[in-house]
């Protein structure tokens, strides 16, 4: 296991630059979510179409996050990657911003109970194109912003659901 989380930062470094074990100073950013979830969109329009994906955006409430704003831009973009990469063709991908989280649903589509267990752990995939690393940088960085992030199964799709009750009152 050891060997495996060493290649996990080498990829993490080769990937993002950065030493994940090495302190990491945050930055305070101020911007909208959806500006954000719109560029990362935009910029998977190629897959998006190959795989004729409807992608869903439902801005609740207007969703304005305090906080690094290159990690936190790192982290929608492994989750929409993740959601874009393992929805059958066809399929949709429903993201929903709300006053204290985001919600990204996609489907049809499952994972095995056995990968849910570890699923944030490297080298976790269910196969595919992945190295099995975005959920792994996506825990990472979470954990440095101090956000929480769950994914689960719903009847059909898989739904990811990251809390940003913690970043309401506090400036990282």
């Amino acid at each position: 296991m050891f060997g495996r989380k060493k290649r996990a930062r080498k990829m993490i470094e080769m990937n993002f630059g950065k030493d994940p074990r090495k302190e990491v100073n945050l930055s305070k950013d101020q911007f909208l979510a959806k500006d954000y979830l719109e560029q990362i969109i935009q910029s998977s329009q190629a897959l998006i179409m190959e795989k004729k994906i409807k992608v869903q955006v439902n801005q609740l409430e207007e969703l304005e996050v305090v906080t690094d704003g290159v990690i936190f831009y790192k982290v929608l973009d492994n989750l929409f990657s993740n959601a874009l990469q393992y929805s059958e063709e066809g399929g949709i991908i429903k993201i929903d911003l709300l006053s204290t989280e985001i919600r990204m649903e996609n489907g049809p589509a499952h994972i095995e109970e056995t990968l849910l267990e570890n699923i944030y752990e490297p080298f976790v995939s269910s196969g595919g194109s992945g190295h099995g690393l975005g959920l792994y940088i996506v825990s990472y960085y979470v954990s440095l912003l101090k956000l929480d992030v769950q994914l689960f199964n719903q009847e059909s799709s898989v739904c990811v659901r990251l809390d940003l009750s913690n970043l309401h009152g506090i400036f990282i």
